[in-house]
C-alpha cells in the first residue's frame, strides 16, 4: 500500500477517471518515469515467477484420484440427488420403549435424477424432539438427498437451494454489468477465473503433495493479476495497485508465518481437519491453514490498494 503513496506522486500520474493533458498516462508513463518503470520491472518479475510456479507445481491429479479411493474406501463418499418430497407422516418412533413413547417424523420423498430417477424411498425418520429440520419440510418440497451404492441407503441431507441461488447469482451479475458496464463484466470474468484457479490448481496441487504455502502464494499472485487488471485495466494506476498488492501480500505472508508459528496453530481445530488426513495423509494442515489465510487476505487488499492508488493520484492531480 505504501507503494501507491511513494510511486504516484513521483509519477506525476494522472486522474484516475480523467487524465489532465500535461500529465503521463499508460504506457507513456512506464517509459517516462523511472521509479514507475521500476515498479513495472518488479511486477514483470513477479508475473513470471508466478507463471514458472504454475507450471513446476502445476498438478498431475495422482492425488485428487488417490484421496476419492481413499475416501471410498472408508465411506466418505456418496451421492447427492435431487428429490421431491411427496408424504410427511407423524408416527410413534420405532424404537421407542412402550413407557417412554416418542414422537417421530417419518418423510417420503421420489427422487428425481440419478439412476434410479422417478423412485419413491422412505427416509430415515426424525425424532421430532430433537431434530428441527424435519419439521419445517411438507410435501412439495425439493431436497437433496444422500445415497450410499454399496448397501441402497438413503437419507436426508439438506433443503434443495439451488434454484434460489441461481436467480440471486443472476440477479448480482445483472447488478454488477448494469452499473459497471464492460469493467463489471471483466469483474465477472476475474471471478470466475479465480474460482478455475482455486478448482483447477490449488486444490489438486496440494493434494499432490505440494507445499500448501507455495501452492497459495503462486495462486494468490496469479488472482491478482488477473483480477485486477482484468477490472481495472492495464494501465499505470492498476500496476501500482498490482505491486501495493504483492508487497502487501509478502508482508501478509511474513507476519501470518511469524505468528501461526508462535501460536503453533495445528489445522485440527474443524471437522474437515480431522477427515483431511483420512484421505490425503501428506498434506500438512498448518501449511494449508496459513495458505488459506494468504489467499483470504487478497480480497481486501487489491480493493484498498486500488482505492489507495486512485486517492492519491486524485490528490496529485488537484495538488501537484
Amino acid at each position: 500500500m505504501l507503494i501507491a503513496v511513494i510511486i504516484v506522486p513521483m509519477s506525476g500520474g494522472s486522474h484516475i477517471r480523467r487524465p489532465g493533458p500535461d500529465l503521463p498516462s499508460g504506457w507513456q508513463a512506464w517509459r517516462s518515469d523511472r521509479a514507475l518503470g521500476a515498479v513495472l520491472a518488479l511486477v514483470v518479475l513477479a508475473g513470471a515467477a508466478a507463471v514458472v510456479g504454475l507450471v513446476l507445481l502445476w498438478p498431475t491429479g495422482e492425488g485428487r484420484d488417490a484421496a476419492r479411493e481413499r475416501a471410498d474406501e472408508i465411506g466418505l463418499t456418496y451421492q447427492r440427488l435431487a428429490a421431491t418430497v411427496i408424504e410427511v407422516t407423524d408416527r410413534v418412533c420405532s424404537y421407542s420403549a412402550p413407557d417412554d413413547p416418542q414422537a417421530c417424523r417419518t418423510i417420503t420423498t421420489r427422487v428425481d435424477e440419478g439412476t434410479n430417477a422417478g423412485t419413491q424411498v422412505a427416509l430415515p425418520e426424525f425424532n421430532l424432539a430433537y431434530d428441527r429440520v424435519s419439521i419445517r419440510i411438507s410435501p412439495g418440497d425439493k431436497v437433496i438427498v444422500g445415497h450410499e451404492d454399496t448397501n441402497d441407503y438413503y437419507f436426508f441431507v439438506d433443503r434443495d437451494r439451488r434454484t434460489p441461488l441461481v436467480w440471486l447469482a443472476g440477479l448480482f451479475a445483472l447488478v454488477v454489468v448494469a452499473l459497471g458496464r464492460l469493467r463489471g463484466a471483466l469483474a465477472l470474468v476475474g471471478m470466475a477465473a479465480t474460482v478455475v484457479v482455486l478448482v483447477a490448481f490449488v486444490a489438486p496441487s496440494v493434494l499432490d503433495g505440494n507445499d500448501p504455502v507455495l501452492v497459495a502464494v503462486v495462486a494468490a499472485a496469479l488472482i491478482a493479476f488477473v483480477s485486477l487488471y482484468l477490472t481495472h485495466g492495464l494501465n499505470a494506476h492498476t500496476t501500482v495497485a498490482l505491486a501495493g498488492t504483492l508487497a502487501s501480500l509478502g508482508l501478509t505472508l511474513g507476519l501470518s508465518w511469524v505468528f501461526f508459528g508462535l501460536a503453533e496453530f495445528t489445522g485440527l481445530a474443524t471437522e474437515e481437519g480431522l477427515t483431511l488426513p483420512l484421505i490425503a495423509g501428506d498434506v500438512d494442515l498448518a501449511s494449508l491453514l496459513l495458505g488459506g489465510a494468504i489467499i483470504g487476505a487478497l480480497g481486501a487488499l487489491d480493493d484498498v490498494t486500488v482505492t489507495q492508488v486512485a486517492t492519491v493520484a486524485e490528490l496529485r492531480y488537484r495538488s501537484p
